[in-house]
């Protein structure tokens, strides 16, 4: 595999990915670039892949290896990581080890047990954020 960079000045930004078979591990890198360069997240939906915005995202679940991107009124499988998904928008932020949340979606805090947080998310649901997590959270949305 050989990866190149061209800077150009003014330039559109295109990426291309020369390749001698475009299958699926292909066409699901491809999403991925996309989705990044968008700031939008790619999720999978029957035959086809969908592009949310940040906004519509309350949060993202890894469940069994696999990342699901829950909104208001669905849950969507993603091939992103939970890693990719917290670079997507300066919103998105850990708040424990198999989950990240948009911060712009929360309404409540509350103190938990030993140092957790319970955040009620724009639709009422309620999510735990760990102890490990809690303060970096509390000053993100003090101070973001």
């Amino acid at each position: 595999m050989k990866i190149t960079i061209e800077e150009l000045p003014g330039a559109e930004l295109e990426i291309i990915l020369r390749c001698p078979r475009a299958d699926e591990q292909i066409r699901s890198l491809a999403n991925r670039i996309s989705a990044l360069v968008e700031g939008r997240i790619a999720v999978r939906a029957e035959e086809e892949t969908r592009l949310l915005e940040p906004e519509e995202v309350l949060y993202i679940e890894a469940v069994e290896g696999t990342a699901f991107v829950y909104t208001e009124n669905a849950v969507w499988p993603t091939r992103l990581t939970l890693s990719e998904t917290e670079g997507l928008s300066e919103g998105f932020f850990r708040c424990s080890k198999s989950m990240v949340v948009n911060l712009r979606r929360i309404e409540r805090l509350c103190s938990g047990l030993n140092g957790r947080l319970i955040a009620t998310l724009a639709n009422g649901e309620k999510i735990l954020i760990s102890r490990h997590y809690a303060a970096p959270i509390r000053w993100a949305l003090l101070n973001g």
